[in-house]
Parts: C-alpha cells; structure tokens; sequence
C-alpha cells in the first residue's frame, strides 16, 4: 500500500509560481473564496473539476500540484496524470482511496490527506446523532408538534457500550467524547490495530 505523507500546508513559498490544478466542484470552493486563500495568491492556479474545462487551461500540461477530493477525481486522474508532470496530490478528506488510481500508486508522485482537519466537527456530529436516537428526539419533536405532554424514559449513555469500526482520528475524537463526557465503556476496531497510539488505547 503506498505510504502516505501528512502535510497540513500543501502549497509552501517552495512551490513559488508552479500551476495548480484545483480539481473540486465550484460550489465546494467558489472563486471568491479561493481569492482569499493566501497560498494559492503564490502560484497560477485553475479551478474546475471538469475535464474538458481543465484541458482549455493555458497551463495544461505543465502542471505539477493538484488539489482534489475523491468525488469525480478518479475519472479524470489518469488522463491528467498523463499528460501533465504532475509531483504532489493533495486530498482535502482524510480518505485518499477515492483518488488511489492504479496510474497514481504506480508512479512517484507525493500524496498528501486532511487526517485530523474534520475530526472534531465529525466527532461531535457523530456525538450528537446517537444522543438523536438514544433520546429519541424525532419522538419529542412529534409530540412538541403536536402540542401533547407525554411522560417519556429517559435513557442513560453512562455505563453503555459503544462500538467504533474504524478507529482512526474521528474514531478516537469520539472515544475520548463518549468515555471522558459520557461516561461510555467504548470498543475500537481498527484494520492495522498496532498504528493505535497509546493515548487512543486509553479511551478504550
């Protein structure tokens, strides 16, 4: 499996005025927004996740960093992997198999992911659906709709015990929440489980 570099700052003052290749959706990342991301004023940058768009760039074919996320990525990536001297790939998500082409891992080219960047929003989202359905909200919306008083059990996370598959950053972010703030007995079920830091351990 191709091993890849973690790197929170993609474009560096290395990477000067090199052509970048923002390939995500424009209602993602609109223009004007990308206007106020100072790492991109460093270098020449076009954004476009459609291929026959891209292809019109006046850069095409030099271009030498890519920005994507898996969503479409795949499709296009082996054509523009081709035809441009492309050396580092971010991923703006913490999964990378959804860009991971044959073309990709056979080649030399830097990988980079997003691990950790939506941990903590994810963890907390995660948080807060099993409080949904735990505490059966949908009921007491009804009822709050419906303008009725209806005594109800309220049921304790404490003392519970929660499952996490795929116990990578989110995962431990919610383990941390769950056993610390909850008071949960949590399991965590990991691929590769000695990757598992010590602090991760200990929420389990």
């Amino acid at each position: 499996r191709r091993k890849k570099k973690n790197r929170k700052n993609l474009i560096m003052a290395e990477s000067g005025k090199k052509k970048v290749l923002v390939f995500l959706p424009t209602d993602h990342i609109t223009a004007e927004k990308a206007k106020n991301i100072p790492a991109l004023s460093q270098v020449e940058y076009f954004m476009s996740n459609q291929l026959d768009d891209i292809k019109k760039w006046e850069h095409y074919g030099n271009i030498e960093l890519m920005i994507t996320a898996p969503f479409g990525a795949r499709e296009a990536l082996p054509t523009i992997l081709k035809e441009n001297s492309i050396k580092w790939i971010h991923c703006i998500m913490a999964g990378v198999d959804g860009v991971l082409v044959p073309e990709l891992k056979e080649s030399d080219i830097i990988l980079t992911n997003s691990k950790g960047s939506y941990s903590e929003g994810l963890s907390e989202f995660a948080l807060s659906c099993i409080l949904f359905f735990y505490k059966n909200h949908a009921r007491l919306m009804e009822l709050k709709a419906n303008r009725e008083w209806v005594k109800e059990t309220n049921k304790k996370l404490a003392g519970d015990h929660l499952v996490v598959v795929g116990y990578g950053d989110i995962g431990t972010h919610l383990a941390r929440m769950c056993k610390l703030g909850m008071n949960m007995k949590v399991t965590g079920v990991k691929r590769n489980p000695a990757s598992v830091s010590e602090e991760a351990r200990s929420y389990t």
